[in-house]
């Protein structure tokens, strides 16, 4: 609207109501100075960023897309100059000729917009478009042409509230106030016509002094819904900014609902109340540590009633079910708080809300528990502010993940055959030598999040992913994969194979050394080239595939990737040794699953421990070279006691391939074992620092920071295994010893009892015993210690029984009882933790050392 013409207009639309009037002068003033937001981001910010992306990688496809765009336009809009934008669109502010208005037009990426269905993209727009209200910036339409799919937005004024937040920091109440009243009053209206925004952030909020207006409304469920579930897993396309999703978004939960945008609305408060994120940590692992631990810091500004601190902090908690049932309940909430001036600042609350009645859906809500797994801490990335995004490219030597690939087959044969095909390609692309090349465990760990290739290059802090799949037909293979650069998300090879599926062990060799090659070409590092000389060994265990898809198979039990059990495991390989006899890798994944069933329960622990050794030393036999044969071997060699031939075998294994699963985390019990700390928690940083999502590497470092007195650490490194699904009982058993080394008996009680009751860890019930009875329990621990006596209950034999009686102060019966677990198999590596700090300080507890074969210090 022309300026000339407004005041009659709001002299004839208000008749004389004052507070309308205000209201909409704010809203005509925001859209005056509306520039600045578009303008600045598009000068300052990402034209120069796309000019430097695009000069780097010569694309002319980016360069030629303004014209394009144009060209399909038809005269209808004429482009003025890109803005900007990210992963999902580029934005172009143009003019609309016919009505001589300044609109926004989004353009998906090409390979997106061939993803999604164009008529269901342009049917969900049609619905964002129809939501009108004071505080939404609108959608006008969407079209496509060619391989183009874009929308139309108006180009309105005002800054971001990210900007504002980064330039100013935390707000005053008053305004954070004023701006959340805004955003909730959105998203409420939003919610009441079936609109989930899924995307809440300070980027997607335009601020002024008196208004707050959301963009974006709709374009997350378009993209979601044109997209649909496997197009969407399949093109990598992530709704929602990981720093502001809600945990079941991050999750990937089919069922997560509105209530993603309220927390997302939480955290957007709390970082205007209080200038940062409300979870502490120096780095995004420590901030999401903090995060999963459930409640976030409180807000400690002066200025803030504590009922309007109790309500954002209700908005961020992790079941969706406990907090607010709507953003309209948020809001009246809000808008019955206190408004003097003493406490929001000094002056009142100006904003004006309109009261407008929302019919709200009958939803479902799912009442299971929220199950944030370690895999989250990766997934997510969180930051305050803009995402800051780690390049490593800046190391000195280049990092990969292989992603797991993607079965194109129908047959469970397929899917096997693409996990193992994943396993050896990092086995082989690791032996290169001077790459970082990331563990199986960690990359399958992100399997069926939705995370784009620049977030998981992020979680995983690598400057290149491997990625591809694999489908078989018949006797045929055919393979596609492709080589990305994570600093910009570009290819950097790609090849499809269609062979004969006994040609698989070529294609791998052909795959690990294309890759040497294109990493060799891009980052040098100095010395022999990785792409020639051989140094990617063919890791071809056996040329019978048959015998090798029956060793993927047991792999896939061992891995626990698969529901089959460890006897069926064990069947698959021993259905690859009748195929192969020769073939080694069958015989150490053997010696792996025999050793697994060195268990808790008293009796057969020799017996089965005798199995791994002969199938391990079978292994290494047949290829000394083999790293996982030497590992399996050296991990038997320290449950049999033999420290000083473990030691060897698995740094053998190391040498061999520096990556070879569980190598260092071997070395790090085995330290434990032999009282050298310092050197246990070195191997163990390793392990963790190659294997960052698994279980075991996480269970290693913790129990090696315990043993070096930091408790701490080792507790919030172990908190999310807890919320995994099942949860992981060693979190409870370790973290209840880290307890009781700071002597925290209510704190270690509640660990052990978790662990006993929610998962089937062996030692949980015997570490409770103990933990009553040093808290002065001691009524209930010896109920315990009489179910084990009398063989009702089991909880690693005599070595659990020991431990009550170490808690009960009755060391005579503790020692006769850890002699006994010597002779039967059930002494743990517990004996090295703080619940035995005691005996150790008991001249018998080096009888008890010589016994298990432990030499002096």
């Amino acid at each position: 609207m022309p300026r000339s013409g407004r005041g009659e207009f709001l002299e004839n639309a208000c008749a004389g109501d004052a507070a309308l009037r205000r209201e909409l002068e704010s809203l005509l003033t925001a859209h005056d100075s509306a520039g600045e937001y578009f303008e600045d981001l598009g000068a300052k910010i990402v034209s120069p960023v796309y000019a430097a992306v695009g000069a780097a990688s010569g694309s002319e496809t980016s360069a030629a897309l303004p014209a394009q765009l144009e060209a399909m336009l038809g005269g209808s809009y004429r482009i003025e100059r890109e803005l900007g934008g990210g992963a999902m669109s580029r934005v172009f502010l143009a003019e609309e000729i016919k009505l001589g208005r300044k609109v926004v037009i989004k353009v998906l990426p090409p390979e997106l917009a061939a993803s999604v269905s164009t008529d269901r993209f342009r049917r969900e727009i049609q619905l964002a478009a129809q939501l009108q209200h004071s505080h939404i910036v609108p959608v006008f339409a969407s079209d496509s042409g060619g391989s183009l799919l874009y929308y139309t937005m108006p180009f309105v004024a005002g800054e971001s509230l990210q900007a504002r937040l980064a330039r100013d920091g935390a707000l005053e109440t008053r305004d954070a106030v004023r701006i959340w009243s805004d955003l909730l009053d959105a998203l409420a209206y939003a919610h009441s016509r079936g609109v989930i925004h899924r995307d809440i952030k300070p980027a997607n909020i335009l601020v002024d002094e008196r208004n707050a207006l959301v963009t974006d409304f709709g374009i997350a469920r378009a993209l979601e819904a044109a997209a649909g579930g496997a197009a969407a897993t399949a093109t990598g396309l992530t709704i929602g900014t990981p720093a502001y999703m809600a945990p079941e978004q991050v999750m990937g939960d089919r069922d997560a609902d509105h209530r993603v945008d309220i927390y997302a609305a939480g955290l957007v408060m709390y970082e205007m109340l209080e200038g940062r994120s409300p979870f502490k940590g120096e780095t995004t692992r420590e901030i999401m540590l903090a995060r999963l631990g459930g409640e976030p810091n409180p807000v400690s500004r002066p200025d803030c009633p504590p009922e309007l601190a109790a309500l954002v902090l209700n908005c961020l908690k992790n079941d969706p079910a406990a907090r607010p049932p709507s953003a309209e309940a948020v809001l009246a909430r809000l808008e019955s708080l206190p408004t003097n001036t003493q406490r929001f600042g000094d002056s009142q609350i100006t904003a004006s809300v309109s009261a407008v009645p929302h019919s709200r859906r009958n939803l479902a809500y799912g009442m299971g528990a929220l199950a944030l797994a370690l895999i989250v801490f990766g997934a997510t990335q969180l930051r305050r502010g803009p995402v800051e995004r780690v390049l490593p490219a800046v190391r000195e030597a280049p990092s990969i993940a292989v992603l797991p690939l993607t079965n194109l087959s129908a047959d469970a044969r397929g899917a096997s055959l693409a996990d193992g095909m994943t396993e050896e390609l990092i086995a082989m692309i690791s032996r290169t030598g001077n790459v970082r090349v990331i563990a199986s465990t960690s990359v399958f760990a992100l399997r069926g999040l939705k995370m784009d290739i620049r977030q998981i290059a992020d979680t995983l802090r690598v400057s290149y992913l491997l990625e591809g799949g694999i489908q078989t037909a018949g006797s045929r293979l055919r393979m596609q994969i492709r080589l990305v650069e994570a600093r910009d998300g570009s290819t950097r090879w790609s090849e499809t194979y269609d062979r004969q599926l006994g040609d698989i062990f070529a294609i791998q060799d052909d795959v690990a050394r294309a890759v040497a090659r294109e990493l060799d070409a891009r980052l040098a590092v100095g010395g022999s080239s990785m792409a020639s000389g051989g140094t990617v060994a063919p890791r071809r265990y056996t040329p019978n595939i048959v015998a090798y898809d029956w060793y993927l198979r047991g792999m896939n039990v061992l891995s626990h990737r698969s529901g089959d059990t460890p006897q069926q495991g064990l069947d698959y390989f021993n259905r690859a040794i009748a195929a192969d006899s020769n073939f080694a890798a069958a015989y150490a994944g053997k010696a792996q699953m025999y050793g697994a069933q060195v268990g808790p329960t008293p009796g057969g622990q020799r017996a089965w421990l005798a199995k791994a050794l002969q199938a391990a030393r079978k292994a290494v036999a047949l290829d000394s070279s083999l790293a996982e044969a030497r590992a399996a071997l050296g991990w038997t060699l320290i449950a049999d006691e033999q420290y000083a031939a473990a030691e060897a075998e698995l740094k053998r294994a190391i040498a061999i391939d520096p990556h070879v699963p569980r190598g260092h985390e071997g070395l790090a019990r085995l330290y434990m074992y032999l009282e050298r700390p310092a050197e246990q928690l070195a191997a163990a940083k390793i392990g963790e620092e190659r294997d960052p999502f698994s279980q075991a590497a996480i269970r290693e470092l913790a129990l090696a920071l315990m043993v070096n007195g930091n408790c701490d650490e080792a507790l919030r490194r172990l908190l999310p295994l807890k919320y995994l699904d099942p949860p992981a009982g060693v979190a409870g058993v370790v973290r209840g010893q880290c307890y009781v080394q700071k002597k925290m008996w209510r704190e270690a009680i509640a660990e052990f009892r978790w662990a006993t009751e929610k998962t089937p860890a062996a030692a949980a019930l015997a570490f409770l015993g103990y933990a009553l009875a040093r808290s002065g329990a001691r009524d209930e621990a010896t109920v315990i210690l009489s179910d084990l006596l009398a063989g009702r209950k089991q909880s690693h034999g005599a070595f659990g029984i020991a431990a009550i009686y170490a808690g009960l102060g009755d060391f005579d019966n503790a020692f006769s009882w850890l002699d006994k677990a010597v002779a039967e198999g059930t002494m743990r590596i517990y004996i090295f933790g703080p619940l035995f700090d005691d005996l150790r300080r008991d001249p018998r507890f080096e009888r008890l050392k010589r016994e298990m074969r432990i030499p002096s210090n």
